[in-house]
């Protein structure tokens, strides 16, 4: 009965797997299918606006010796996603219920309503990525993925020495399928805003299954 669908289904699933330029994902390194690897950092933020005029100018200077540093490619993305406050009024909702005093039943019913104006308003939240391609070495022909997963590793540790002097530092990731999740969460257009600032146009690939083929884990 529903074969004409299932078919259509198909052809979709098809064309979308021939669109992405990702082949592979292996211990959250990107493999793409012009024979390029990208890795994707998280990076926690700070609040700039907060700091005190010497705290502005070092976070500045380090900045520029970070960027100084980075003789290679680099895109840096800002994630920005509505915020979800439902669980979190959910569970006000619930120790409002069980408060006895009512002089703090009106003060958690104020911090509701705060949170549910502001929640109407668009409130988002950001995540931040840096987005690094690996930087095949003059002259080599042979690489083999240790020798990919070195680079990203002494560059991660490059980037962790200059961003922490600012105040950030990189997102310590257990979970083996960090990079699949975020991929996927980039071409979720009614939840997520994409934002880029460098034109490393190899990084286009954007998933929309949660399954690649030939994965391999970590």
């Amino acid at each position: 009965m529903n074969r004409g669908g299932s078919m259509q289904n198909k052809n979709i699933s098809s064309s979308v797997k021939d669109w992405l330029p990702i082949s592979d994902i292996k211990k959250n390194i990107i493999f793409l299918k012009n024979g390029g690897y990208v890795k994707i950092f998280e990076i926690t933020p700070i609040n700039f606006n907060l700091k005190s005029k010497t705290e502005k100018r070092n976070i500045i200077l380090n900045y520029r010796s970070f960027l100084k540093s980075c003789r290679y490619p680099m895109q840096i993305v800002i994630q920005c996603k509505k915020a979800d406050t439902s669980k979190y009024v959910e569970k006000v909702k619930k120790y409002m219920e069980e408060e006895k005093n009512e002089n703090v039943k009106k003060m958690i019913k104020g911090h509701l309503e705060l949170v549910e104006s502001l929640g109407s308003r668009g409130a988002v939240s950001r995540r931040f990525f840096l987005v690094l391609p690996y930087d095949k070495p003059p002259g080599v022909k042979n690489i083999t993925f240790e020798d990919v997963e070195k680079q990203f590793f002494e560059r991660e540790a490059i980037l962790q020495e200059f961003l922490i002097k600012c105040g950030n530092n990189i997102v310590e990731i257990n979970d083996e399928e960090f990079a699949l999740k975020i991929l996927m969460s980039f071409i979720n257009k009614k939840s997520c805003e994409l934002k880029y600032s460098a034109p490393y146009r190899a990084f286009t690939g954007i998933l929309s299954s949660g399954k690649i083929n030939g994965l391999e884990e970590g």
